[in-house]
């Protein structure tokens, strides 16, 4: 079955991540705007209260990282305890695990043709390792029930 987000549902969805993943308090009054609506004035008052962002590049996550990703000068890799020193291993070739840092879309690109603003959106697209990064492909986040861990490539443990 082929998935097929509308820009509504798109919309919808940023804005939740965005208010699960707020990493600073808003400013007083910030959201005051939407406050007493529902349902479609609601999505509309959201809608303006977010419509003048800043837009970023695909490469400039890297130096947005700095600030939300990153601790004592390496990379929170989403997936593994491997550490990335930040400007070393960025956007490398990667044959096995701890080769390099790539970023991860957690709705994959296919799903919204790449196109911007979701390619670069920095609240659905986090640092990970390369190699582990290319296995999930683009495949949807689920729960798995008896799951293998990888090191350098190899399966171990469970």
């Amino acid at each position: 079955m082929k998935r097929k987000f509308t820009p509504f549902m798109l919309l919808l969805l940023l804005l939740l991540v965005a208010f699960a993943l707020q990493a600073k308090e808003q400013p007083a009054g910030y959201y005051g705007r939407a406050e007493g609506k529902t349902e479609k004035e609601l999505l509309r008052a959201l809608y303006d209260i977010i419509a003048n962002h800043t837009h970023l590049s695909y490469d400039d996550l890297w130096d947005a990282y700095k600030s939300t990703d990153v601790e004592n000068g390496y990379y929170l890799d989403m997936y593994s305890n491997y550490k990335y020193k930040v400007g070393e291993k960025e956007n490398r070739e990667y044959h096995k695990i701890g080769d390099g840092i790539n970023r991860e879309h957690s709705f994959p690109q296919s799903w919204f043709k790449k196109n911007s603003p979701m390619k670069s959106d920095l609240f659905h697209v986090y640092p990970t390792d390369g190699y582990v990064n290319n296995q999930r492909n683009n495949f949807p986040y689920g729960e798995c029930a008896n799951g293998t861990r990888l090191k350098n490539g190899k399966f171990y443990g469970r």
